[in-house]
């Protein structure tokens, strides 16, 4: 179910991280215990803080190089930065950002909807005001909240909070009043939990990696398994089977998706999903399948399923609605 988290009268403030990791991160810190007591002083409790990644972070994935990654719920609850991380960050630059306040949740912008700093904010380059914000952040202006409200998000992990979460539930953008969501599309029964079914879609392709020999039965030959299917984000439902995958030699990892092949999202389920059911056409007749949405098959047949797949869905796309 969608939630109001924008509309609670929170304060809503801005800065900057070398990263993006909630799991292993469960705080916003600052340099100088005056600034944290003043944003106390200025903030609700809790309050959200948008997170965005500087553009020359070190370490940092390229793709979130200058992106707002997404945001923290934080609460007024004070304490050494160490006691709201995991243990590998403790000496990650050890004496930066001491003053630590706990955050209670954390959320995460769907990869493909990601603002990039400069457009959500042009004036923090112009008056070159990125490193008070990372350094202190700020409050951020109505307008660029308005802004980050029409992006979908999800609620993941935070470290240090047991916290029961719908698995990856995408949250839409919301909708002011007078703004009425059309009604569902899909007839057939099935839909990705949690995602709107008007909603641009694509469709992905994981790949198991690990020992394919002791993990099909009769054997690989030649063979990995793939798990097909189409969702408003393809980075989020990779997340979402690798977090419920145990620890071992076994995970997932993104093959194939509309993104990666630089091609736009395709308008709606209806036709995402034809697109998905082209490539399990395919498997189905010259793979082996698995159960649920899971094949075993050479990378040749994944790759004439993947395109029958992308045609169907993009020829559909060009007809419209």
């Amino acid at each position: 179910m969608s939630e109001d988290i924008w509309d609670r009268g929170y304060s809503v403030y801005l800065t900057s991280f070398w990263g993006w990791s909630p799991e292993t991160w469960g705080k916003v810190g600052f340099k100088q215990k005056g600034r944290r007591e003043t944003i106390l002083r200025e903030t609700t409790d809790p309050f959200i803080m948008v997170v965005y990644v500087t553009k020359k972070a070190p370490g940092a994935e390229k793709e979130l190089l200058g992106k707002v990654a997404g945001f923290y719920l934080v609460s007024h609850q004070k304490g050494h930065r160490n006691e709201f991380t995991a243990k590998f960050q403790h000496s990650r630059f050890p004496e930066r950002w001491l003053f630590a306040l706990k955050a209670e949740r954390a959320f995460t912008f769907l990869p493909a909807h990601r603002l990039h700093i400069d457009d959500l904010d042009p004036s923090i380059k112009r008056e070159k005001r990125w490193r008070t914000i990372g350094k202190n952040a700020e409050a951020l202006a109505p307008e660029f909240v308005e802004q980050l409200r029409k992006i979908p998000f999800v609620e993941v992990p935070v470290y240090g909070v047991n916290r029961a979460l719908d698995p990856y539930v995408i949250q839409p953008p919301k909708r002011r009043q007078g703004q009425v969501q059309a009604g569902p599309a899909n007839r057939s029964g099935y839909a990705v939990d949690g995602e709107p079914e008007d909603a641009p879609k694509e469709l992905y392709v994981l790949e198991l990696e690990g020992d394919m020999e002791a993990f099909i039965e009769g054997g690989a030959n030649g063979r990995c398994v793939y798990k097909v299917g189409q969702s408003m984000s393809a980075e989020i439902r990779l997340a979402f089977f690798q977090r419920a995958m145990p620890y071992g030699r076994f995970k997932w990892q993104l093959l194939r998706s509309t993104r990666l092949d630089g091609h736009d999202l395709y308008p709606g389920y209806d036709i995402a999903v034809a697109g998905e059911n082209a490539i399990k056409k395919v498997l189905a007749e010259k793979a082996e399948w698995l159960g649920g949405e899971f094949y075993a098959a050479t990378i040749e047949q994944l790759n004439e399923a993947w395109e029958a797949g992308r045609e169907e869905a993009a020829g559909l796309a060009v007809l419209g609605p």
